[in-house]
């Protein structure tokens, strides 16, 4: 196999290959929020269809399974975040109801996106959520993109996610 790989290898004109001018950029961030119920409560809310409880407009679109079911490999679709850009594809890389913790990967044409949530008890029969962002720029659109949106959604330092959970919470009880 290994001597079929190289014949291969050694067949192609790689002289043609010319390096990329386009140099991918990466921006990450995290915040933690604080909110006003026990974890068992809370973390659901970070699931991509309990996640229109408190996000308002936030409208996922199920591809597969065919039912709206949180596990690793659930992919679904959402609206792109700036006018004009294609559609997101979203799958569920991890959504761990023992360890508190979730993680999406997420794509369009133009970056790619790494969401982690990790959830903690606290005191006060409280929950720490940690929310963590990555993009990578496919291209510089993305890159622009990337730059703009991280900087949007930590402005507040996702207090505006804590207080809608919380006016949630509240309303639910």
């Amino acid at each position: 196999m290994a001597s079929l790989i190289y014949t291969m290898a050694s067949s192609q004109n790689f002289s043609s290959v010319k390096a990329q001018s386009f140099v991918s950029v990466q921006y990450s961030d995290s915040a933690s929020i604080e909110l006003d119920a026990r974890i068992d409560n809370v973390f659901p809310l970070f699931g991509a269809f309990e996640e229109r409880k408190w996000a308002a407009g936030w409208s996922p679109k199920v591809i597969y399974p065919q039912t709206e079911v949180m596990q690793k490999g659930t992919t679904f679709q959402t609206a792109g975040h700036v006018p004009g850009e294609p559609d997101m594809i979203w799958t569920v890389t991890k959504f761990d109801m023992a360890s508190h913790e979730a993680q999406y990967f997420i794509y369009s044409t133009n970056r790619v996106v790494i969401l982690d949530i990790n959830c903690r008890s606290i005191a006060g029969g409280k929950t720490a959520a940690t929310i963590k962002y990555t993009f990578t720029g496919l291209d510089s659109d993305g890159n622009e993109i990337s730059h703009h949106l991280l900087k949007k959604v930590y402005s507040r330092r996702l207090e505006d996610w804590r207080d809608a959970i919380n006016k949630y919470l509240k309303t639910e009880r």
